[in-house]
């Protein structure tokens, strides 16, 4: 084993870049990168998020999300209400454009589990999630709900 391959912090990051530059090829015909559709995914699941429960579904910071939700926005997939209970609150909702696209989303995540499955098998992808999943509950993270 060379020492590239030596750490198991530098294996699970070439892992989830390689996954993850897979994961936009199925993305690419719809113009949305991994984490816009995991946005979409989220405020779908709960219309109305704000910035802030947004940005803890799919784990990144408000800031990030806040430009991330503008694009979005601009081009007409997401639209943005004040809160009638907390005016300074924003909703967001998703358009029609949006929630067609959704189905799209749920396909390529799909096709990529297909993808990674076919790659280690149906015992060893099941047991890399069983591990991985396990990681993180002991690094604390299991609080923290995250929509890849």
């Amino acid at each position: 084993m060379n020492e590239r391959q030596a750490t198991l912090h530098g294996a699970l990051r070439r892992a989830f870049r390689a996954a993850t530059s897979e994961y936009r090829e199925h993305l690419a015909h719809l113009g949305l990168t991994a984490r816009q559709a995991a946005v979409i995914l989220a405020v779908e699941a709960t219309p109305g998020l704000g910035l802030t429960a947004v940005a803890q579904a799919v784990g990144a910071d408000q800031a990030t999300i806040s430009e991330l939700v503008d694009r979005l926005v601009e081009r007409r997939l997401f639209t943005r209400e004040t809160d009638p209970t907390d005016r300074r609150r924003t909703c967001l909702r998703l358009t029609p454009a949006a929630i067609a696209v959704a189905d799209d989303i749920r396909q390529a995540r799909a096709a990529m589990e297909k993808r990674l499955e076919g790659v280690l098998g149906a015992e060893k992808a099941r047991m890399l999630l069983e591990l991985l999943n396990d990681l993180t509950e002991r690094l604390g993270q299991e609080g923290r709900k995250v929509i890849d």
